[in-house]
């Protein structure tokens, strides 16, 4: 079979999702094309490139709605009328809206999407919210199969009517439990970004930006500085937040304590050096983090939410707290600081959890099956 992707690829859970489909699929014979925006993460057409397992197509695509929105559509239009595909699959939700009525138009039979997480969720004005439902409502019936990351938005579809049950399938994200480890010891995976292991490792990943609340992890470590538990805070990725987090952990007096070394390679592999992994978004779909820091066997803390308990196993692999409770955050990150048994037996368990129900084959089985069907 031959599927066209279409995508805007950020820092998110989105671009990791279609790499490993890629990866996978390809070994059955699928044969993949990958139209991308480079307007955020310019490398990732790079990466599916010297991977050698599609072809790609750069198409600047803006998260905001733009005046270039219909460049892209003609450019997307063309491409989907240029060949005979059996399928196009559209990842997010400007890519959904543009790819899509570009697959109807150019006449292919098998449209697919993937939100990787509902637009309308996240902390944006009431009229918007409306808005991208209402959107979402209107593009279905052009879409032969939604497909869902998480059993929570497949609840979510469901109880909002978005969709028939017959054009929806959840097919949650899957990760490579061995994939990430290098070889290196702890100290030497530490030492790459300056810290000397001495102390508690807290690790934090993601995009610094107010979805994913970055601060309110450095706040609750400084409550803990304040109550004599002095940890390592290191947290991963770029973003609008990151000068913030700086700044707060020099007015909470613990910037030698918090250390963000930007986008890293390796973070898979700082999560196997971490003591535990802390989450701490308003919103997520079902987020690779928990499932890849599970997999390296470490306990997690995360927001209690929809998404976070269908990726966890909420007191047995890790705990939740409320969002934006940074007394409770910092209590949950205490208690398993403080009883490493306890945290090794959740990271073990973890560990077990994401190799039966998020493994590799049996996910591109599914998608597979999707396709085929």
């Amino acid at each position: 079979m031959r599927i066209l992707h279409i995508i805007r690829p950020g820092t998110g859970g989105a671009p990791r999702h279609l790499e490993i489909l890629v990866r996978l699929l390809s070994r059955r014979g699928f044969e993949f094309a990958v139209a991308a925006s480079p307007l955020e993460d310019p490398a990732f057409l790079d990466r599916l490139a010297a991977a050698g397992a599609c072809e790609v197509h750069s198409i600047p695509i803006e998260r905001p709605p733009a005046a270039s929105d219909a460049a892209a559509f003609g450019r997307l239009l063309a491409l989907a009328a240029s060949r005979r595909w059996d399928g196009v699959h559209c990842h997010t939700t400007k890519p959904g809206l543009l790819g899509r009525v570009a697959a109807r138009l150019a006449g292919v039979r098998r449209v697919f999407y993937t939100p990787h997480g509902f637009y309308f969720n996240y902390p944006i004005p009431r009229v918007q919210r409306r808005f991208y439902l209402a959107l979402e409502r209107t593009l279905a019936p052009l879409t032969t199969r939604i497909l869902l990351i998480g059993p929570q938005e497949g609840r979510q579809v469901a109880s909002l009517r978005l969709a028939p049950a017959s054009r929806f399938a959840v097919v949650p994200n899957c990760v490579d439990p061995d994939e990430g480890q290098d070889g290196r010891t702890r100290e030497e995976i530490l030492a790459a970004i300056g810290l000397d292991g001495l102390r508690p490792v807290v690790l934090w990943v993601g995009r610094l930006d107010p979805p994913k609340d970055p601060a309110s992890v450095v706040r609750a470590c400084a409550r803990l500085s304040r109550a004599g538990l002095e940890i390592d805070l290191v947290l991963v990725g770029d973003g609008s937040q990151a000068g913030e987090c700086h700044r707060l952990a020099a007015s909470e007096g613990i910037e030698e304590r918090v250390h963000l070394p930007g986008f890293r390679e390796d973070a898979r592999a700082l999560m196997a050096a971490a003591d535990l992994l802390v989450l701490a978004s308003a919103w997520e779909g079902l987020p690779y983090v928990l499932l890849e820091a599970q997999a390296a066997g470490r306990p997690v803390v995360a927001t209690d939410l929809p998404g976070c308990r269908d990726a966890c196993l909420p007191g047995e692999t890790g705990l939740l707290f409320p969002h934006g409770d940074d007394l409770a955050l910092a209590g949950a990150i205490e208690s398993l600081l403080a009883d490493p048994t306890r945290a090794r037996e959740m990271g073990e368990r973890g560990s077990a959890f994401v190799r039966e129900r998020f493994g590799p084959e049996a996910w591109a089985d599914r998608m597979e099956a999707i396709y085929r069907g």
